[in-house]
């Protein structure tokens, strides 16, 4: 008993068409589909790599004033995103945020004479918040003037750059393809 399933091809050209790189099933699209591929993975990976913002949480006691300001990463301009009183500013300690999905992640926090702020828009793990928090206590008590704590996301342009050498990767083989050097 002799089977044959054929989704989307007529049965008489279906021993013709399947090593074709039309679509069937398992099969690739070959070159277009590198080409598609890698495409999409290099605009993902530039995506992501331009929407990471530092943020940069900076106070001084000249000023009296603390901001929090997003910088982009080919932009020399500042977003400034709040400006709190320094004076306003009893200390900075580190808060966990807990969530069902993704677990617990922490971020400094500002306690100030109203209750708490958070110092940075995003969170992440306790040792930054922790590290974030005593640079900042240790100005408070300090005679320093100013004091500048950065939050850059180097995770995100990381994963960016991975997605844009995968993509160049796979159009690579775009020539290898058309050659017929790798069976799809």
């Amino acid at each position: 008993m002799n089977f044959n399933f054929h989704f989307g091809n007529d049965s008489r050209n279906y021993r013709h068409n399947r090593h074709s790189s039309s679509y069937h099933g398992g099969h690739d699209n070959g070159p277009v589909g590198a080409l598609i591929a890698g495409v999409i993975f290099i605009v993902i990976g530039v995506f992501v790599i331009l929407i990471g913002q530092d943020e940069i949480f900076s106070c001084s006691k000249a000023k009296n004033a603390c901001t929090n300001e997003k910088k982009g990463v080919f932009s020399n301009k500042k977003e400034v995103l709040v400006t709190i009183p320094l004076s306003s500013i009893k200390s900075a300690k580190v808060v966990e945020i807990r969530s069902r999905d993704s677990g617990s992640t922490y971020r400094m926090e500002l306690v100030t004479q109203s209750g708490t702020t958070p110092a940075f828009s995003s969170s992440g793990v306790h040792s930054k918040a922790s590290s974030q928090v005593n640079q900042f206590n240790s100005f408070l008590s300090s005679g320093k003037d100013s004091v500048a704590i950065k939050d850059n996301l180097w995770f995100l342009r990381l994963f960016g750059i991975i997605f844009i050498i995968g993509g160049i990767l796979a159009l690579f083989q775009i020539p290898k393809l058309l050659k017929g050097e790798i069976q799809h």
